[in-house]
């Protein structure tokens, strides 16, 4: 059976209905003739065919089956006012241009390497577990309904993290290796916007600046994350004694197949190779907590 980009499925672990699935995801057909003037401009700029050439080229080189390949077209793209992000049950991004305002005016670079961003998010594994119910969502469509059935629970993995959701509520959620997950999305982001840039001929000497801006806490390029993520290559790579560029390949292979970062082998692997609680105090990581992976940064550094 092909290893599928993304799943929806029941709280008991079965396929979701199709024609379910179908309803919630022409929602966000309604939601895309919203879009501002401002944001079509953006959008109309972005080369989706040069994109998705460069996103199935990565799919290819990592094994995965082409029939699977969860790449979005502009009809998915859709604009909020409240925050930027991939809904793998809408199977839509959403993208607010404020997130982007926080590292000035938003540049056609800005918005491409974003974009790109929440598309590395959809081209992974995304499995979406329980009751269909928008609720999650309210804070970036208000409009939706706000109910959870009082039997069902909700799961969502994206790459390597995973979010539950209480029942009955939204509050008391739980969400681990958030920050991991965002700094290997960020960073394969950053090779596939390099790719689009260079054929596009694009001035990326400014975007640079913005992009790797470690003092604003709004920078929504995750520049911590992604140094994070490239220190713990590099002590892998010397660990196991493989090159980087091979460790690095399989943790772009682990989201794209969903790999369980709580698995017992590998906390124990992580354990006997860096320290006891590593994993454990990684997994716990959200934003705003860049200084507690700062020092872990400096733990992986210790004699490599």
């Amino acid at each position: 059976m092909a290893n599928k980009s993304r799943e929806v499925l029941t709280h008991t672990g079965e396929p979701e209905a199709p024609d379910k699935i179908q309803a919630i995801e022409n929602e966000v057909l309604t939601d895309a003739e919203k879009r501002s003037p401002e944001f079509l401009a953006y959008l109309g700029k972005v080369d989706f065919d040069l994109l998705r050439k460069l996103f199935f080229e990565i799919f290819k080189r990592i094994g995965m089956d082409e029939t699977s390949f969860n790449f979005l077209g502009p009809e998915r793209i859709v604009e909020s006012n409240h925050g930027t992000t991939y809904s793998g049950i809408d199977n839509a991004i959403i993208i607010a241009l404020k997130n982007l305002e926080a590292t000035g005016r938003p540049t056609e670079q800005d918005f491409a390497h974003v974009l790109i961003h929440e598309e590395v998010h959809a081209t992974a594994k995304t499995i979406c577990r329980g009751e269909i119910d928008p609720t999650w969502l309210a804070d970036y469509f208000p409009n939706k309904v706000n109910s959870i059935p009082e039997n069902q629970f909700r799961e969502l993995r994206y790459g390597l993290s995973r979010l539950t959701l209480p029942k009955k509520s939204i509050h008391g959620r739980t969400r681990v290796f958030y920050l991991l997950n965002e700094g290997v999305t960020e960073k394969l982001a950053r090779e596939i916007f390099e790719k689009y840039a260079n054929v596009k001929d694009m001035d990326v000497k400014e975007h640079g600046k913005k992009v790797n801006d470690e003092k604003n806490p709004e920078n929504y390029y995750y520049p911590i994350p992604v140094r994070f993520v490239e220190a713990l290559v590099d002590r892998i790579a010397k660990e196991t004694g493989l090159e980087s560029k091979m460790v690095w390949e399989s943790f772009v292979r682990a989201a794209y197949t969903g790999e369980d970062m709580e698995n017992p082998e590998l906390r124990q692997a992580f354990a006997e190779t860096i320290s006891d609680d590593f994993l454990s105090r990684l997994s716990r990581l959200e934003i705003g907590d860049e200084e507690q992976m700062l020092e872990l940064i400096e733990e992986l550094k210790k004699n490599n």
